[in-house]
């Protein structure tokens, strides 16, 4: 009887198996992260059910992974939002994490010129060689943020010299964040005419235990480091 028992998990398995493995595409790359507790990190179903947002949209173009992408759709002054509540472990330490990535529309701004890109469905498009033809009057600007929108984790614009440069092709952004129990992700947008911000692979999860170790391990040597230094004295 047990046997037959096992025989039918197995077979209850194998037929679950490419159901989750369709989920797993659908998400794209976040949906394989052990323990990310992002809801919709890849924006998979093409819609944004799992998010409070303003002025956003999906781009079934251009996607870092999986088949979508959250867009800023508003340009100019208005920002687009992307928020999300998460329930969290008070006190503990998380990795927060997504790909950003900028491409021209093809439409012209204040400074720049228009490229003739053509555009399908709302998706946008890439100009050639990745330029956004943004002008000494196109402001974009990104903010990433944890639980307090006045205080970006990551922030990025083309007006501060001192901020990273804005990416035209994915690239990945992380910071540490302590969790609080009750926390969120935001990310705002700012989108001059001729370009537009591209969002994709959100994660939150706790560092993986081989990066846990690895920071013990090198806290361990300081510390036998300086206690031969203090026995030597």
């Amino acid at each position: 009887m047990q046997r037959y028992r096992l025989i039918a998990a197995l077979v209850l398995m194998l037929a679950a198996a490419p159901v989750l493995l369709a989920d797993q595409l659908d998400q794209g790359m976040c949906g394989t992260v052990q323990g990310n507790i992002v809801q919709q990190c890849g924006f998979e179903g093409a819609t944004l059910d799992m998010w409070l947002f303003v002025s956003m949209d999906i781009s079934l173009t251009g996607a870092h992974s999986g088949g979508a992408a959250a867009v800023g759709t508003t340009p100019g002054s208005i920002e687009g939002i992307l928020l999300q509540p998460l329930i969290t472990d008070p006190g503990q330490t998380y990795t927060f994490s997504f790909f950003l990535n900028a491409r021209g529309t093809g439409t012209s701004g204040n400074g720049g010129e228009d490229d003739g890109c053509e555009t399908e469905a709302g998706d946008g498009c890439e100009t050639e060689g990745g330029g956004l033809n943004l002008g000494p009057t196109d402001f974009m600007g990104f903010g990433a943020y944890w639980n307090d929108l006045s205080t970006p984790v990551v922030a990025i614009n083309n007006f501060d010299p001192s901020s990273p440069a804005i990416p035209t092709s994915w690239t990945q952004y992380s910071a540490t964040v302590s969790a609080t129990g009750s926390d969120f992700i935001a990310f705002a947008f700012v989108n001059p005419p001729q370009a537009e911000w591209l969002l994709d692979d959100v994660v939150v999860a706790v560092p993986e235990p081989g990066s846990l170790v690895l920071l013990a391990g090198c806290l361990g040597l300081m510390g036998a480091g300086i206690i031969r230094r203090r026995q030597s004295s």
